[in-house]
């Protein structure tokens, strides 16, 4: 079924490939860790990045345990959102409680899916640690800088 599954992605099949998996599942047969690593590198592929979470979040009820390929697809597709949402002047940050919070969809997405790889004890490469620093617009004012390191509990 994987090989179905690959061809389906190469041919740009995504709703049909999703077709599979569901017959795939419907048949008693288990989506293992290549089976969503292709599913979600289609994904990527297309930027769907909603398609991409509900993916990953039925990868983990089916009791497969996330790679580097699953968080780096969602990582990347959450910067490129990122990117296309500074383009339109979406601001990152914002100090409306007097310290800087997050206000990035994308951005808190990427964090989350980061801090998720490190659970899970997946070390993520420089390209997608890269990634999700692109996602922060850490302000130039060294205490300002401190205190958003200090708040999201990356020290």
């Amino acid at each position: 079924m994987n090989a179905l599954i690959t061809a389906s992605c190469d041919g740009d099949q995504l709703p049909k490939t999703m077709e599979v998996l569901s017959d795939m599942k419907s048949l008693g047969l288990r989506p293992n860790t290549i089976t969503y690593s292709i599913l979600l590198v289609a994904c990527e592929r297309k930027d769907d990045v909603e398609v991409g979470l509900m993916l990953l979040s039925h990868a983990k009820e089916d009791g497969v345990t996330p790679n580097l390929i699953m968080f780096k697809c969602i990582i990347g597709m959450c910067s490129r959102r990122y990117k296309k949402a500074r383009t339109l002047d979406e601001h990152v940050l914002s100090f409306k409680l007097g310290r800087p919070q997050i206000e990035s969809k994308w951005t808190s997405l990427a964090l989350m899916v980061y801090r998720e790889a490190i659970v899970a004890g997946t070390i993520p490469t420089v390209e997608v640690g890269s990634k999700v620093l692109g996602c922060l617009q850490l302000p130039y004012n060294a205490d300002i800088r401190e205190r958003l390191v200090e708040n999201l509990g990356i020290r």
